[in-house]
């Protein structure tokens, strides 16, 4: 064999699976496991579309079932024998749960999954649950209450239009920002945001929707209204033990793919990272959406399953989070990264 052909032929490390990769930034994380990490990756792409760009980036893409789809599990067992995979790292809300309550089936054939136990990513799953356990904890969340119908949520709100304070309606269980409604006392234009996920609406034109429009979102948040910026706490911990926390202001806060700021000075947040770490003895990766209140204290919105879409942010600020997923995924010493200085970031990155 030829000098030339011995030095093209590369070791590889690891063998991933990274799930919904047809996320907006997802193309950017392919290529830090490809270009920058520093281990060689071998990387399966998965999705639910097959008409996405990021496919053309990944060694190998396959279609698959929704993370909910009974079918899901089975499919991806057949991909892992097939590619030999020794990891997978969940990009979806339904997907992180699906695989956390199946880790042993995986574990029986060599596979790793970046994701804690069911029990844990359930509560995370469900808005309602996170923030009764972040009250425990006594960790800030938004004041709130919970509705089970429609005649329960016009009851909840009318709370806050008694004092004359703006709200927000949610559901306790949807991913990416979906079917939220801000609602303001004043009279204001409708405007819709964050790829039709977000409507800002007057309590007025608000009060006019009926129960079809609530029908399938049920259990629903009422809380009160969180004030910008909007801050993404992306946090990487080991057994309880924080390890890494990147805090990321989004540039507009109702778009988080639009840029962030990366924070250096973030002492309150990282004790707010350490105390959530701590309380769920979280290991792997995760993200929290934070917002202020009218008492200028950071609040918890969610805890989110699993890794941020847009992780490929603190990537490009030189915190290599999916770095310290492999570390852990081959029992390495973990990295930590330091942020020197504030760095806005755009989220059209070239690794």
């Amino acid at each position: 064999m030829s000098l030339k052909k011995i030095m093209s032929k590369k070791t590889i490390n690891n063998r991933i699976i990274l799930t919904c990769i047809g996320g907006p930034l997802k193309i950017n994380e392919i290529k830090f496991l490809k270009n920058k990490s520093k281990f060689n990756n071998y990387v399966v792409g998965t999705d639910i579309n097959k008409n996405i760009t990021s496919k053309k980036f990944v060694d190998k893409f396959y279609i698959t079932p929704k993370g909910n789809d009974n079918r899901y599990i089975k499919e991806m067992i057949r991909i892992v024998k097939k590619e030999k995979i020794d990891l997978i790292i969940p990009c979806s809300d339904e997907e992180a749960l699906s695989l956390a309550k199946n880790k042993k089936k995986f574990n029986m054939i060599n596979c790793m999954i970046a994701i804690d136990d069911y029990k844990k990513i359930r509560i995370f799953a469900d808005k309602l649950k996170t923030y009764q356990f972040l009250k425990k904890a006594k960790i800030m969340t938004p004041k709130y209450y919970s509705a089970n119908n429609f005649s329960d949520l016009k009851k909840k709100y009318n709370i806050f239009k008694n004092k004359n304070l703006d709200f927000v309606v949610k559901p306790s269980k949807s991913r990416g920002g979906r079917n939220v409604f801000v609602v303001y006392q004043k009279n204001i234009k409708t405007k819709i945001y964050n790829e039709d996920r977000e409507t800002h609406i007057s309590f007025e034109n608000f009060v006019k929707k009926n129960n079809v429009s609530f029908k399938n979102l049920y259990p629903l948040i009422i809380m009160e209204r969180l004030y910008k910026p909007t801050f993404d706490l992306d946090i990487f911990s080991n057994n309880g033990n924080l390890i890494n926390c990147v805090l990321r202001r989004r540039i507009i806060s109702n778009d988080p793919n639009a840029g962030h700021l990366i924070e250096n000075k973030n002492k309150k947040f990282t004790n707010i990272a350490k105390k959530i770490v701590k309380y769920f003895q979280l290991s792997w990766l995760y993200d929290c959406d934070i917002m202020i209140n009218k008492r200028n204290n950071p609040c918890i919105l969610e805890i989110n399953p699993r890794p941020s879409g847009s992780t490929s942010i603190s990537l490009a600020g030189n915190i290599y989070l999916l770095d310290n997923i492999l570390e852990l995924n081959k029992s390495l010493k973990l990295s930590i990264f330091l942020i020197k200085r504030k760095k806005i970031m755009p989220n059209n990155i070239n690794f």
